[in-house]
């Protein structure tokens, strides 16, 4: 029975270091490539640099871009945990550029972090679902973007180089 017990307990270890394993480390500095990425109907940025803090579930997005209309930056956090938490107007995580988040989910999907983010852009209610995806070599960061609005659905990719 004792061996049994050690089995069920080494199973359930080696179960837990398979998952951690299967959530890559998205940190590190990211500039797009514009080249590669496919905006569709919106119009890219000139350049755009996004540092990305991972400490477990616990995230940290910085973001500059060059857009034609001027400099925009922004800074989100939260944690992968799988819960929608509101935002509060006056938090720094509450202006995205011209998209006003009023709430917020990210989960891990097997290997791709799914950020999902609801809230207003030009007075029109929206959503927008980021999946982040890593090849195990680490180099190439790709997020896969399906924005929901009133008047229609936008798919966008980027495609980041490590640097």
């Amino acid at each position: 029975m004792r061996n049994l017990s050690l089995l069920a307990v080494v199973l359930l270890g080696l179960t837990l270091i398979a998952a951690a394993a299967d959530k890559p480390n998205l940190a590190g500095t990211w500039k797009v490539n514009i080249s590669k990425s496919n905006y569709g109907m919106i119009p890219p940025p000139n350049s755009r640099t996004d540092v990305i803090e991972q400490k477990a579930d616990d995230f940290k997005i910085t973001s500059d871009s060059d857009l034609s209309s001027g400099k925009e930056h922004y800074v989100l956090t939260f944690t992968a945990d799988g819960k929608e938490v509101t935002v509060p107007p006056d938090s720094p995580n509450a202006h995205l550029g011209a998209f006003n988040l009023k709430k917020l989910k990210a989960e891990w999907n097997g290997a791709s972090l799914v950020v999902t983010e609801t809230g207003t852009i030009m007075d029109m209610d929206g959503t927008i679902k980021n999946v982040y995806t890593l090849p195990p070599d680490g180099k190439v960061l790709t997020t896969a973007s399906h924005i929901t609005l009133p008047m229609g659905e936008i798919d966008i990719t980027v495609v980041s180089d490590k640097q």
